[in-house]
């Protein structure tokens, strides 16, 4: 709850009356202008199995160049380096960096002995539909990677927009007699 709160106070701040009609964010405005984080692109892995990194200290990174070789360059602390080879898609290079975004306004002075303890954590998780005081446990990496996902949740689908959404195209596609159903997919995709 207090990770969506400050999401919504970051949008609020961001653009005055943000939250009047749903609309999708300016990732790139939002990170570099409103949190003053820099974002760059360059290839990190050849399989594309990372697809994006927050410099935790100025200094070197490792990068794929055009050649397919490995090459270094300069990073500074706190600038998000998203793999545009790896997110493929638009929605994915947003998602990843909202996502690093998290990382670079809170890990960066997280204590790395913490991380590296490779402990777990046990937390009292609320899941929609299931117990309300479910246990779930995880190690500090995956809870650090966990409040950085809803954030980027949190900022690119605020639940005000996905209620209003949600009401007008049910509204939209969905007579009284309709529901969702899983026999009828078709339905249920024109809402999504």
């Amino acid at each position: 709850k207090d990770l969506e709160d400050f999401a919504y106070k970051q949008l609020n701040d961001y653009q005055k009356d943000y939250f009047k009609k749903p609309h999708a964010l300016n990732v790139d405005d939002f990170i570099e202008f409103y949190l003053g984080i820099k974002i760059q692109f360059y290839v990190l892995s050849i399989d594309g199995s990372i697809l994006g990194k927050t410099a935790l200290s100025n200094g070197k990174i490792c990068i794929i160049n055009e050649k397919n070789e490995i090459d270094l360059r300069m990073i500074e602390k706190g600038s998000i380096i998203i793999d545009s080879k790896a997110c493929k898609l638009e929605v994915r290079i947003r998602f990843t960096a909202v996502h690093e975004a998290f990382h670079s306004q809170y890990d960066l002075d997280l204590d790395q002995n913490l991380i590296d303890k490779n402990e777990v954590i046990q937390d009292t998780h609320i899941t929609i539909g299931k117990a309300i005081n479910v246990k779930k446990t995880m190690t500090a990496l995956d809870w650090v990677e966990h409040h950085a996902d809803k954030y980027a949740v949190f900022i690119l689908m605020p639940k005000k927009f996905v209620i209003t959404l949600f009401n007008y195209y049910h509204k939209k596609y969905f007579s009284k007699n309709k529901r969702l159903s899983i026999h009828k997919p078709k339905r249920t995709w024109l809402l999504i």
